[in-house]
């Protein structure tokens, strides 16, 4: 092989290596850039978080609703082996 093929094949060589080391290098960058922003947004550094509740009187709470009677309660409780599809009535 003559030295003018060897600087060639030696050229492309160091490129090569020196994109790999470039590409390596970005890649780390925005993996280590990645999990800082990650961990600020779940310490809450960045982003939108909550917003802190507001009390009002329109937020009040509510009484809870009385249930209804049982009498006025009617259950069918349906069953498809049967053959009328019903498996009894309760109520």
């Amino acid at each position: 092989m003559d030295p003018a093929q060897k600087a060639v094949l030696s050229s492309h060589r160091r490129r090569r290596r020196r994109r790999a080391a470039i590409t390596l290098t970005l890649v780390g960058l925005v993996m280590v850039g990645t999990f800082t922003y990650a961990a600020a947004y779940f310490q809450g550094w960045v982003g939108f978080g909550t917003p802190k509740p507001v009390p009002s009187r329109a937020c009040q709470a509510a009484a809870p609703p009385k249930g209804v009677p049982r009498r006025r309660a009617a259950l069918t409780t349906l069953h498809a082996t049967h053959p009328n599809a019903r498996a009894g009535a309760v109520g």
